[in-house]
Formats: C-alpha cells, structure tokens, sequence
C-alpha cells in the first residue's frame, strides 16, 4: 500500500498516523458520496471513508500526490479495495449517471438550494433531512434520480459494486495493479531512500 503526501507537513521518514482521530472530507467536490457511503447500512463492516486514510496499490500513482510513503497497517487492519484505480470511478450501479462527480452534478441540478454547502459543512442529520426534502421534490418532478432514500444506499452498496474487504494476511497475497484502497486502521508510513523509491 501507498500513499503520497503533498500537504508540506513535514512528514519524517518514519510516521505513525491514526485516521480515526480526523473528519475526513471528500476533496475536489461535494461530500455527498463519503456521507452516504459511510452510512449506508449495507456497508456496515466497511471502514469509515471519512474516517480512514486512503490509499492505492500502485506507486506511481501514489507519485502523483507528492512523496511515496509505504503504508504498514497495524495486526488485525481491515482493508477495502476498490475494483478501480479511484473510488469515483468504482461505481457499476451509476452507470446511468456517469461516474460520481457527474451524479453529484446532477443532485445540484435537480436541488435549486445550497444543498450541497450543507452536505460539506453540517453533520448527517442535517444531510437527512436536506436528502429527504430532495427525494419529495423528485417524486414531483418525476426524475430519474432515486426518490427513496434507501435507492440512495444501494447505489453505494460496496459488494454491489465489489469493493471488497480484507484483512491485512488476505491483502498481502493479492495481485493488484492500479486499485484504491483505503483502512481505518492504525498505520506506519515509511519514506524509504531514492535508490529504493527509483527500483519500483
């Protein structure tokens, strides 16, 4: 596992990083997938998205996002890979949508409010309610977004769309060429020299 970092926080070459202690926010858009990935009953044994460090299985990619740290998650991590190389893109059942970003788009369509400020900067309750006043509106207007809350969840259903889930021993023994992958667990980060990093 992977990571790059370009935030200029100083990272040392050895780190120590629980992802369970921040709030993650989605980057680049609306927080609207995280929300309703992490909370959707169907993905209750995965990890927390906003709780999590996200990461990939290829490390030229990770050299996208700044320096390469090797990812060591602690005994017992559980890990969940996305059958793509990014989780916007991992979504089978969005088909009709296009990828999330194009799904995102078409919520602030159909929603003519600041719906998505309130996605970004106010907790789940306030999203429910915000969701619920969408789904009404679209019963009306007879779109072909979800208008059932529920729909919502299923079209972030991990399995549905074979994220799938492993501890670190199964992780290990995996062939993967270009996946997301993300954990809540407890991790090391390791910088390792640029004779080591230029051999991958």
């Amino acid at each position: 596992m992977y990571a790059g970092d370009n935030t200029n926080t100083n990272l040392s070459k050895y780190n120590y990083i629980n992802p369970t202690i921040i709030q993650r926010k989605s980057a680049n858009t609306s927080n609207i997938s995280t929300l309703l990935f992490d909370n959707s009953p169907y993905n209750i044994k995965y990890p927390k998205r906003s709780k999590s460090l996200i990461c990939t299985s290829n490390y030229n990619r990770a050299r996208n996002y700044g320096d390469v740290y090797h990812v060591i998650p602690f005994d017992g991590a559980k890990i969940a890979v996305c059958p793509e190389y990014d989780f916007w893109v991992s979504f089978r059942k969005f088909a009709e949508y296009g990828d999330i970003a194009d799904f995102n788009d078409l919520i602030s369509h159909n929603y003519q409010s600041n719906f998505l400020e309130h996605i970004n900067d106010t907790d789940y309750d306030v999203f429910i309610k915000q969701l619920q006043k969408l789904c009404d509106k679209l019963k009306i207007n007879k779109s072909n977004l979800p208008t059932d809350i529920n729909d919502y969840y299923k079209l972030f259903d991990a399995k549905l769309n074979n994220i799938n889930l492993y501890d670190y021993k199964e992780y290990a023994k995996l062939d993967l060429e270009n996946n997301e992958v993300w954990t809540n667990s407890k991790c090391l980060l390791y910088l390792p020299d640029i004779n080591t990093a230029l051999s991958y």
